[in-house]
């Protein structure tokens, strides 16, 4: 029966922000595109919104850089070949919290997509491909910070592949580019449940509940978008649920492992830029479901507990549903009498709820604000603040609580006493305070960075000497969008649904 696969899902704070937003498709040749400037957006728009040649937060008075390779780009697009190249490094160090202080790790991207305009290569009106090609590196310790660190919070991807196919689809636009219908290898993480209300704004339950293939993964599924108008959407998405071919090979072997179930989600998404509104906003809501059969967190059929009783049939439970909403606004601007994104503050949250008593992580929440606009010479800065709550479910508590016993019970046996015996109570309500901060290096090239403090992170992986510690957690992350650095790629607006 299916175990979580949170370990294996990148869904931590800036990673999750880069690794999502870097892989998305190449933006197709069909679509309107700006020719010397590009759109604003609330607020946030870099990191948060975006990354690769959407990421700068250019505005209607700002000219777009022109690389040296802008007229082969030119001429690609114009017959309907769309290329992307972004580079994304993330560096993460935990001096002071989770199971082994005082470690760290990098995960390298480079990000590649591929966008075909069927319409002009071959009369397809309104029909598309889009690749994205994900190759992991520079890495180290990619194999093993999850089990040094990992937590609800922390669920860094244990990368076992070189390379990953990250989005491989052929879409469908239809009645006036209103409906957009795309099946294919893909994930769902750009357009539902979406991580773009802050930076850092990554709900955990796309992995713990859902377990949806990790941000630079794909699996097959379908997807249907209506836009009702030009700031509202409706959508309906379903994937197969087979953890095991995404966990376990570059995205290219398509035969391995076999479907559990299906994930579905389905939302309703609304927004207002500047252009539209002197204090613009952007929220999504929308439901959930995985129809895959799960074992219970902590009982085996007759009651007894997994962990005292390994001998016992697990529990076994069919399903599970739940609700989410998110939404940011931005509640004070001042023009400052200069192009671009208008200094301001915006404020966000959000939350996902999972029904039933054996959730492991039935219930998760984040709220915050940050500040951009304020530098005329760098109008991609920016500082914000996150605070995100995790409820940790009463039998994974029990069960992490338990298995830390009869491990330490087990060592302090064999060690003759010097491996002491820990029956610690796991908190259930887990806190993560979050500082991050932006600032543009050049076009198409920024920097972030994070400090977080963790308050009660539970383990993902509880056979341990003691429970993951309080403490602090700090990362890094350099976007470069090469395209738009040598003028492959156009900067388009940052639309973000």
């Amino acid at each position: 029966m299916k175990k979580s696969n949170l370990h294996k899902w990148a869904a931590c704070g800036l990673a999750s922000v880069a690794l999502g937003a870097a892989a998305q498709s190449a933006t197709p040749a069909s679509q309107d595109q700006p020719k010397a400037t590009s759109r604003t957006d609330s607020g946030a728009v870099l990191g948060s919104e975006v990354l690769g040649s959407k990421a700068v937060p250019v505005g209607p008075e700002f000219a777009l850089p022109q690389g040296p390779l802008k007229d082969v780009g030119d001429r690609l697009r114009d017959n309907g070949v769309s290329l992307g190249m972004t580079f994304v490094d993330m560096y993460f160090s935990n001096p002071s919290t989770g199971i082994q202080p005082g470690n760290s790790a990098n995960y390298g991207n480079m990000v590649f997509d591929l966008g075909l305009d069927l319409g002009k290569i071959a009369g397809l009106r309104g029909t598309e491909i889009n690749l994205t090609q994900i190759v992991n590196r520079p890495s180290r310790n990619t194999d093993t910070y999850l089990f040094k660190t990992g937590s609800g919070f922390t669920p860094y991807p244990v990368i076992t592949t070189a390379t990953d196919l990250a989005n491989f689809t052929i879409r469908q636009r239809a009645m006036d580019d209103r409906l957009k219908l795309e099946f294919g290898r893909m994930n769902l993480t750009q357009e539902y449940m979406v991580g773009n209300m802050c930076s850092g704004c990554i709900m955990s339950t796309q992995a713990t509940v859902l377990n949806q293939p990790g941000l630079t993964k794909s699996v097959w599924g379908g997807s249907a978008r209506y836009s009702l108008d030009k700031d509202r959407t409706v959508g309906f998405a379903m994937l197969q649920d087979n953890s095991d071919n995404w966990q376990n090979t570059n995205g290219w072997d398509w035969g391995r492992g076999k479907t559990d179930g299906y994930i579905a989600m389905m939302n309703y998404t609304q927004r207002k830029g500047f252009e539209d509104s002197a204090y613009p906003y952007k929220l999504e809501a929308g439901v959930y479901h995985n129809s895959a059969r799960y074992d219970d967190p902590l009982y085996n059929t007759d009651g007894s507990s997994k962990v005292q009783n390994s001998s016992g049939t697990p529990l076994e439970h069919k399903g599970r549903s739940g609700l989410y909403a998110q939404g940011r606004k931005v509640y004070w601007t001042r023009d400052g009498d200069r192009p671009g994104v208008p200094e301001n503050l915006a404020a966000y949250s959000g939350f996902a709820y999972t029904a039933g008593s054996a959730q492991e992580y039935p219930f998760e929440a984040y709220a915050g604000s940050e500040w951009s606009g304020f530098s005329k010479s760098n109008p991609l800065a920016m500082v914000g603040f996150n605070v995100r709550y995790l409820r940790l479910g009463e039998r994974r508590a029990l069960y992490e609580q338990q298995t830390r016993f009869g491990y330490t019970a087990a060592m302090n046996a064999m060690t003759g006493g010097a491996v002491a015996v820990v029956d610690e109570q796991v908190p259930r309500n887990m806190f993560l305070f979050d500082v991050h901060g932006r600032v543009g290096l050049m076009p198409g090239v920024f920097l972030e960075a994070s400090v977080q403090y963790l308050k009660n992170p539970n383990s993902l992986i509880p056979a341990t000497y003691q429970r993951s510690r309080n403490g602090y957690m700090f990362s890094l992350m350099l976007v470069a969008d090469f395209g738009v650095l040598s003028g492959l790629s156009r900067m388009p607006g940052d639309k973000i649904f």
